[in-house]
This record gives C-alpha cells, structure tokens and sequence, in this order.
C-alpha cells in the first residue's frame, strides 16, 4: 500500500508496524529503506510469518504465525510527539493491534482516516467486534470483503452459515440497514467475482460495481479489491 501511494506521486510516506529482532526483521527493515518509506517499528518477539501450501488446482491453505507486540504509554507518548499524518491507513488490523490504531485514531490529527480489518478482528469475540464498529463509525474510508462483512454485522443465510448476500437488492439492503448507521463516509464491501457493493455517506446511496474481467492468475485474493 505504501509503495503505490509513492508511485502515485504522494510523498513523505511512512510505515507503522511490528517486526522482530531477526533475519526476516532487518530485511524487511533494509528493503522499506531502499525504497526510501519512513519507518516506525514497535518491538515484537519474532517477525510474523505465513506458510501457504499451494495445491496443484490453485486452492491455496495459509498458516500464519503473529506474535503479540508491545504498546506501552511510552510509545504512545512518542507517536503522539512524532506522527503527524495528513492521511492515516490502518489495513489488515487484528486483535492484537486494536490499542495501537485506537490510540492513533485519537492521537493524530489526520485530514483522512482508512480502516480495514483483518478477519480476525471481526470473529474473534465480542469486544473485538465492537470496537471494529467503533472504528468503522469513525473512519472516513472502510474496507472489507463479503466475508468480513458477514462476520461484523452478524449475517445469516437461509440455512443458518454466515454469508453476505449474493443477491444484489440483498446487498443494498444489508448496506442501507447495516452500514448506513455507522456514519461513515465511505463504506466499501469487495464481493469477488461479483464486484463490490459501497455506500457514500454524503449522496446517500448505495453503489453497485461490476467486477473486471476475469484473467488467469495463479491466486485471485484481492485482484479486485478497489
């Protein structure tokens, strides 16, 4: 994400996250560098790491490893002190980094907040979920794919599975009684093959987007993301 806001022109870009002391750590480090991004690093005790096993048909199984990271007053004194972002993305958010964006979202004045949470935020408990809704309702760009979506609002399909609703009138509606009441500006659901689904805030309305066409590739996840 960071790179392509560089290729897009936008400069003083920066990078927030958590690695650990270790090979994977410093390369990750050395190659955001390189790439002249701003860094900030919290301690972690290992770098987080996924193992994905691909099967010969594309269907692909992924293990991943994240280890919890510190975030103590003293770090949210000094990102108080040093982050002043005009815009601030926290994407892939889970449990473990809610105290981290939350303090963000209150500490920094950014013009422009983007939120998009990771799968684990939305179905790992209550509390998470509630608090991924507080974050939505205060951001001005959301994120997420039918999955996610499903798992936050609580929807059901007509055999009792969590499903966001294929049909398309279903989809407006669950955007209309769902995400409208958050409040936020733009709320943006990626569907896969069936495109996406957004709500605007300011016009009041529900826009439905056609996916682009299908081209092979050896993994479709997020190739048509917004």
């Amino acid at each position: 994400i960071a790179h392509a806001l560089q290729e897009l022109g936008i400069g003083d870009v920066g990078i927030l996250g958590a690695v650990g002391d270790d090979f994977y750590g410093h390369h990750i480090i050395s190659t955001l560098r390189d790439r002249k991004l701003g860094i900030a690093m919290l301690p972690r005790e290992e770098t987080a790491m996924s193992l994905i096993l691909r099967e010969p048909d594309g269907v692909a199984t992924l293990f991943a490893c994240k280890p919890p990271y510190t975030f103590d007053d003293a770090m949210k004194t000094r990102l108080a002190r040093t982050l002043y972002p005009q815009m601030l993305i926290a994407s892939g958010v889970r449990f473990d980094d809610l105290a981290l964006v939350e303090s963000l979202w209150q500490s920094t004045q950014a013009r422009v907040r983007v939120f998009s949470p990771h799968i684990d935020l939305v179905s790992s408990s209550e509390e998470s979920r509630t608090r991924c809704l507080k974050l939505c309702s205060e951001a001005d760009l959301v994120h997420m794919n039918d999955y996610e979506a499903a798992r936050l609002f609580k929807l059901r399909d007509k055999d009792g599975g969590v499903s966001f609703p294929s049909d398309d009138e279903m989809a407006k509606q669950v955007m209309q009684e769902k995400v409208a009441p958050l409040n936020t500006h733009i709320f943006c659901i990626t569907r896969g093959e069936r495109g996406s689904v957004t709500y605007d805030r300011k016009r009041q309305h529900v826009v439905l987007q056609p996916a682009l066409e299908r081209i092979d590739c050896g993994n479709p996840v997020g190739a048509g993301d917004v």
